[in-house]
């Protein structure tokens, strides 16, 4: 199936980094910030992005906020790679626990905590929620189940926001299982036909037909 899609990209360094900090997007060396089905070579665009994300540990910041970045890009840039009723897929790569907090520097602290309470996994779920776009996360990070060395910690806070959504799906970030996990992100995103509705769904005008026959609503 052709799917008509636009990619922006940010990191989960939502504090120090020059390049893509507060949510930022990451830039091609064309300068390019959104990767578009229509481009000539849309996969090597979106690898000349990737390899511009910042690596050099003196610019950017060791606390991995990637629920705080995905607000930020969405509510700072939304506008560059959103559009009108059409669904927005969030995907979040980390191998590490999500630390999203306040602010800007305030979030440094000592000994590896950040100095500012963490935001509720309940704000970014209510945050996904009011936009006008439909839009699902799709983490992938360490799973509890996973035992590989390349995970530093479980993004349990990842997951715990994709269970309030109730849509979506999680995949492991494990180097042995991560083909696994976009392959079945990306058939799921294929086929996926997502609405917003007006209003919270009750089921009660709800009916169900199979050979043309309505199936009895259980009691």
């Amino acid at each position: 199936r052709v799917v008509d899609y636009q990619i922006a990209t940010t990191t989960t360094d939502a504090m120090v980094s020059t390049i893509s900090k507060y949510g930022k997007l990451i830039r091609s060396t064309n300068g390019v910030e959104v990767v578009t089905s229509q481009m000539p070579n849309p996969t090597l665009e979106m690898a000349d992005i990737l390899s511009n994300i910042p690596l050099n540990p003196t610019n950017t910041s060791g606390f991995e906020m990637g629920l705080r970045a995905a607000e930020l890009a969405i509510t700072q840039f939304g506008s560059q790679f959103m559009r009108p009723n059409v669904q927005l897929a969030v995907m979040i790569l980390s191998d590490e626990e999500d630390q999203s907090c306040t602010a800007g520097e305030g979030c440094r602290g000592s000994g590896g905590v950040p100095a500012n309470m963490q935001i509720s996994t309940s704000y970014y779920a209510n945050f996904f929620k009011i936009q006008a776009n439909a839009i699902t996360v799709y983490p992938i990070v360490g799973l509890p189940t996973d035992n590989c060395s390349n995970v530093y910690s479980k993004g349990l806070r990842y997951l715990e926001l994709q269970k309030l959504l109730g849509i979506g799906m999680t995949g492991s970030i494990c180097q042995n299982k991560l083909d696994e996990s976009f392959q079945n992100i990306a058939r799921e995103l294929s086929g996926l036909v997502c609405y917003k509705l007006s209003k919270v769904a009750t089921g009660g005008n709800m009916q169900v037909r199979v050979d043309s026959g309505e199936t009895p609503r259980d009691s």
